[in-house]
């Protein structure tokens, strides 16, 4: 009965939680997860056998658990958009801790400006990249949105088939920008993406990336190489010359501007994920 009554709601609401290794529920707890969520656990112990679904009903809310023996960030995303029955969905990481009135945010905003298909949210400790005001979110704009601020109208995503990349994101070794590709998708489609300057969450402060491990050269051949994949040649020359020279700042401990062109202009070169995707047809 109350699954019934999450799938018939328009005003349906559900966290969708991507994590790897997680044995029990507890991640909601710590996370303070006040509402339905559906976790998407990826582990690859194969000496622990995890049943493939685990369901929980406490505090009047609704929870989910998918445990699934791959890998990959963007197969979880797409994992838990196609098993969700909300109408309004949140993407969510296991470094976050959510403020109190999370929820409550998310659908009012969807219900004040119901024209809008996609929602910017921001994260209270991270710095802002996305200018504080209730806009439309345009190219270039989107280059600076990570999926955990991205909440959606799961309708409008699967009338129009708009997934995850899979073969980007943590998990590939491709590096990153899955949520970049995501997006761009979006306004491929004509969907309307608007930025919510609310503040929804924070982000543990000794969390751990899954794929960044510094600005090493590796950072750089992949940068070359999913810029190459998302925007062409002419532009990741463009762009990489650009974020070599106003990005120096960050990476000059780890390497010489040098160093970083010649990475970068590697990923360009080699083009992995275009010839990849060609490969895939």
């Amino acid at each position: 009965m109350r699954k019934d009554k999450q799938e018939t709601r328009e005003e349906s609401f559900e966290l969708l939680l991507s994590c790897m290794d997680q044995m029990d529920f507890s991640i909601v707890e710590y996370a303070k997860i006040f509402s339905d969520v559906l976790i998407v656990n990826q582990y690859e112990n194969k000496k622990e056998h995890l049943p493939y679904l685990e369901v929980q009903e406490k505090q009047g809310f609704f929870r989910r658990k998918y445990n699934l023996q791959e890998k990959g960030v963007s197969k979880s995303r797409n994992f838990a958009i196609k098993h969700s029955k909300a109408e309004i969905c949140l993407f969510a990481d296991n470094d976050e801790i959510f403020y109190k009135d999370y929820q409550e945010i998310v659908i009012k905003s969807f219900k004040r400006y119901p024209y809008a298909d996609i929602m910017i949210f921001h994260i209270g400790n991270r710095p802002k990249k996305v200018k504080d005001t209730i806009h439309r979110v345009y190219f270039p704009e989107i280059l600076r949105v990570s999926s955990w601020q991205i909440a959606f109208r799961r309708r409008k995503v699967i009338e129009n088939k708009i997934f995850f990349d899979e073969i980007m994101g943590a998990g590939t070794g491709n590096g990153a920008e899955e949520e970049t590709k995501f997006l761009l998708d979006c306004l491929r489609k004509k969907l309307i993406i608007l930025n919510m300057p609310i503040r929804i969450a924070d982000i543990q402060e000794n969390s751990h990336s899954t794929w960044f491990y510094g600005y090493d050269e590796k950072f750089f051949e992949n940068r070359g190489m999913t810029t190459r994949y998302l925007f062409g040649k002419v532009f990741a020359w463009i762009y990489g010359i650009y974020y070599i020279g106003t990005k120096k700042d960050l990476y000059q401990n780890d390497l010489s501007m040098i160093q970083a062109w010649r990475a970068l202009k590697r990923g360009i070169y080699q083009n992995r994920l275009g010839k990849e995707k060609k490969r895939m047809g």
